[in-house]
């Protein structure tokens, strides 16, 4: 059965807030001193360049074997065609190497951000106070040659306060019509995107067709890869989930 396309889903590297989680059991805690949009870790940005290195090196993991036939293409890297970020600052930092190292521009997607938006404060006891993101000017300025939705606007992309979970849902759904229309407007392309861990559980469920009320979640660590193909006749196969192949044993994290 031929390939339409192919997409590789990729978290973004550890970021403070990752780190806040490891080190406080409580989650009020974690949320009265988290960041709205927190950068990478020391340990995020190696991630990010070693995912990087990956991504662009000529030992694709199934180059060469069996599958190769299968392939929209018989590259020996992984062929990427499309990159895309979330607005979301730890996720353009992920993807600032893996454009580099693949020779193309990042276009940044609002729609695949973190559940729960941009905010300050505890969505369980409150208040919320809504954060903008960072700007059209400044993403242009760190970011030069990342392609920008008009979304993103001179006040920011996020107005939303805290986004429940039955909103991140509803995004989910929408972000898998879109890439499964591409399949099938656009076949022979290799989409790769920089995302987020609990928004990247909602996509899959709603790319498979598994309600989200099922009594399981799809865990993905920091740079960690899941690929998708979407075949003809609406069919989609899983190829892997949440490799890390590309990080020592020391650099894995959640």
């Amino acid at each position: 059965m031929p390939i339409n396309m192919q997409l590789t889903i990729i978290r973004h590297g550890e970021s403070s807030n990752n780190q806040l989680v490891d080190k406080t059991a409580d989650h009020d805690d974690f949320l009265a001193h988290r960041s709205p949009d927190p950068d990478l870790t020391e340990r995020g940005k190696r991630q990010a360049e070693l995912i990087a290195r990956h991504l662009a090196a000529s030992g694709h993991p199934e180059a060469g074997g069996s599958l190769t036939r299968m392939h929209l293409n018989e590259a020996s890297n992984y062929g990427v065609t499309r990159l895309y970020t979330s607005a979301v600052r730890r996720a353009m930092q992920t993807a600032r190497p893996i454009a580099d190292a693949l020779g193309m521009p990042a276009r940044v997607w609002v729609d695949i951000h973190e559940h729960g938006g941009m905010f300050h404060g505890n969505y369980r006891t409150g208040p919320i106070t809504s954060y903008p993101g960072m700007t059209r000017t400044e993403i242009a300025t760190e970011y030069p040659d990342y392609e920008l939705p008009d979304d993103v606007t001179a006040a920011g992309w996020w107005r939303g306060g805290y986004e429940d979970m039955a909103a991140c849902e509803v995004r989910a759904v929408k972000v898998a019509e879109i890439l499964k229309g591409w399949a099938q407007e656009q076949p022979g392309e290799h989409i790769a995107m920089v995302t987020h861990g609990t928004f990247l559980d909602r996509l899959l469920k709603a790319l498979l067709g598994i309600p989200f009320d099922s009594p399981f979640f799809f865990v993905q660590y920091n740079t960690g890869i899941t690929r998708v193909d979407f075949m003809d006749k609406d069919f989609r196969i899983v190829r892997y989930m949440n490799r890390v192949q590309h990080l020592p044993a020391a650099e894995v994290t959640r």
